[in-house]
């Protein structure tokens, strides 16, 4: 791809090593926009960036950021990480934001007042 190997590695870490997700952001990239794409339910979790379940004060606030119990949390949190090309992943009991700089150039655009606003008050 004529890409230096500095410049390889540095792109590699913000696409988590995901082709697609490189192509996703090279402005010349031609693969589809993903499921969860324009999902106002994943708005929370991406904002979250990672929690781990097994911690209550985490849970807690990933409750409040998503406005509903954490149980109904894990069922969305499981179906996303489900998809292909998925945001989500899950690891033990740490969930993370397979890559960061992809969800938010699919996610930015549907940020709104309320998701800002929940962020501060967990803040």
């Amino acid at each position: 791809m004529g890409i230096e190997e500095n410049e390889a590695f540095r792109l590699a870490g913000i696409c988590c090593r995901s082709v697609v997700v490189f192509s996703r952001l090279d402005a010349h990239g031609t693969v589809a926009e993903p499921d969860w794409g324009r999902s106002a339910e994943l708005v929370p979790l991406i904002l979250c960036g990672g929690w781990d379940e097994s911690n209550e004060n985490d849970r807690a606030v990933v409750s409040s950021l998503c406005n509903k119990a954490y149980d109904e949390v894990d069922i969305d949190a499981r179906r996303f990480a489900a998809m292909p090309d998925a945001p989500l992943d899950l690891q033990g009991s740490v969930w993370t934001v397979r890559s960061p700089n992809d969800a938010f150039a699919m996610m930015g655009s549907i940020i709104g007042n309320v998701h800002q606003q929940r962020l501060r008050d967990a803040c």
